[in-house]
């Protein structure tokens, strides 16, 4: 009891004490996600910071201070790998500032109505859930197909259809397609994706990774490299936001990076040696854990909500780095 006291830490801005080994934890489990799937992080560590004493709006804007600096030290790795498509992820980032914007006001009117915390997490439930079950679907449905995994970089009748639209403005991008594509479809997972920044605290990636894939029919590695290229800006602009309304702790923050930063390089390197059909199905099994742990918290379990979504980003990270070991060692020895 003597060591925790003294790893108690007050975090002025969250107005709470927290235990450093926590806040540390937090940022290496949502760090070694955020690296392999190219996700922010924050449908994670936004509700786990709330679950365990911030303010939501002090929590969303932590999260987003924590999650740009993880993204930033994913992307390096990722652009070493040739996995970062630097005139999507402009076309993203510049569609994504208006949807940051308008969820960013949102969360201060909820704020001051005083209806920012439910509708926040019922908000994480739907669209977490939703996708979740998507992709396991999808998963399922590949797996049962003859031709599953054959070609895991064969795009789907909607990103077919999408690129092969002919509004203006249109632009040449190598890893889409040969012709130019139109830039309309691309600019909407933009803003959508900011929205859900703004909104729920959320570096978006998890919405905007399946995008990139089904919709636009990106190999995962490049949807991961470019989404967490477009997080790092959008998240950042986010942190910057919220900071001018006193919404972001940093001390708090500082303990997350550590972790986080530590975590984004084994998750990064991690993604090296998972097939695309098994990074889709743990996609799936991770949105819907973390639903559910979510869930929890709406219908009054507080004190089992954090420590199951807690849960949740541990058993993942774990599964992750022992599926990449292995697979490293079987690539080691068909060599």
């Amino acid at each position: 009891m003597g060591l925790l006291s003294l790893l108690q830490i007050y975090l002025p801005f969250a107005q709470t004490q927290e235990c450093l080994l926590v806040l540390v934890g937090i940022g290496l489990c949502v760090g070694t996600l955020a690296g392999f799937f190219g996700v922010g992080g924050g449908w994670i560590l936004t509700p786990a910071l709330h679950l365990f004493g911030f303010p939501m709006n002090v929590a969303i804007g932590t999260g987003l201070a924590a999650m740009c600096a993880q993204s930033i030290v994913a992307v390096v790795r990722h652009y070493r790998m040739g996995n970062v498509e630097w005139r999507l992820a402009a076309v993203l980032i510049v569609s994504t500032l208006p949807g940051l914007g308008l969820g960013t006001w949102g969360v201060a009117e909820l704020t001051r109505l005083h209806l920012v915390d439910q509708t926040v997490r019922g908000a994480y439930i739907l669209l977490i859930g939703g996708l979740g079950l998507f992709m396991l679907l999808d998963s399922i449905r590949a797996r049962a197909s003859s031709t599953a995994d054959k070609n895991p970089t064969a795009r789907s009748c909607w990103a077919a259809r999408l690129l092969s639209a002919k509004l203006p403005p249109r632009l040449r991008l190598a890893r889409l397609s040969s012709e130019p594509v139109s830039l309309w479809p691309i600019s909407a997972v933009g803003f959508v994706k900011g929205l859900i920044a703004g909104g729920l605290g959320a570096g978006g990636g998890f919405f905007q990774v399946p995008a990139l894939i089904y919709a636009l029919g990106l190999p995962p590695g490049v949807a991961v490299g470019t989404s967490l290229l477009d997080i790092g800006v959008s998240t950042g602009a986010g942190s910057f936001a919220y900071a001018l309304h006193g919404s972001l702790d940093p001390i708090g923050a500082i303990w997350i990076i550590l972790g986080s930063t530590i975590g984004a390089q084994i998750g990064v390197l991690a993604s090296r040696h998972i097939p695309a059909a098994r990074f889709r199905l743990l996609f799936a099994c991770m949105l819907l854990l973390a639903a559910g742990a979510i869930g929890l918290r709406q219908m009054g379990f507080k004190t089992i909500a954090g420590p199951a979504l807690l849960g949740t980003a541990a058993c993942m990270s774990l599964v992750i780095v022992v599926l990449a070991c292995l697979a490293a060692r079987r690539d080691a020895v068909a060599r």
